[in-house]
C-alpha cells in the first residue's frame, strides 16, 4: 500500500466527507515525509485509514527507517507473549523498542475497548 495506490475516489461519499479524506491524505504524506508528534487518523469502517497507515510506514521504510506497524490486538499479544519464562524476547526489552520506535503506527486501536490490562499497556506506550 502506497500513497499511490491510494484512491481519493469515494461513490458516495459527500462533499465534506471528500475534504475529509483529502485533508486526511495530504495530513499523512506530510507525516510520511517528516514523521514527528503524533497522526491519529480517525473515521468509519472502509475509509482508509489503515491504506495510509500502511503507506506511511512503506515510505518510512523506503527512506531508510525501521518503522514499527501493529493491529493493537497484535501488538498486546506479542506483549503478553513477551512475559512468558521461554519468551524469545523479555517483554521489558520489547515494550522498550515500541516505547522508542522512530515511527510507531497502531492500527485498529479503539479507546476503552479491551480488557484492563490491555488498556493499560497501551497507555504505558
Amino acid at each position: 500500500m502506497t500513497f499511490r495506490s491510494f484512491s481519493l475516489q469515494r461513490p458516495n461519499a459527500s462533499e465534506d466527507g471528500r475534504a475529509t479524506l483529502d485533508k486526511a491524505f495530504n495530513a499523512a504524506l506530510s507525516f510520511a515525509e517528516e514523521p514527528r508528534g503524533w497522526l491519529s487518523l480517525i473515521g468509519a469502517h472502509g475509509t482508509g485509514k489503515t491504506h495510509l497507515a500502511a503507506a506511511i510506514t512503506n515510505q518510512c521504510q523506503a527512506k531508510g527507517g525501521v518503522p514499527l506497524f501493529f493491529t493493537a490486538a497484535d501488538l498486546l499479544d506479542l506483549l503478553r507473549s513477551a512475559l512468558g519464562e521461554d519468551a524469545p524476547v523479555r517483554y521489558d526489552e520489547l515494550a522498550e523498542r515500541v516505547r522508542t520506535a522512530q515511527v510507531l503506527i497502531i492500527d485498529d486501536l479503539v479507546p476503552g475497548d479491551g480488557n484492563p490490562w490491555g488498556r493499560e499497556k497501551l497507555y504505558q506506550l
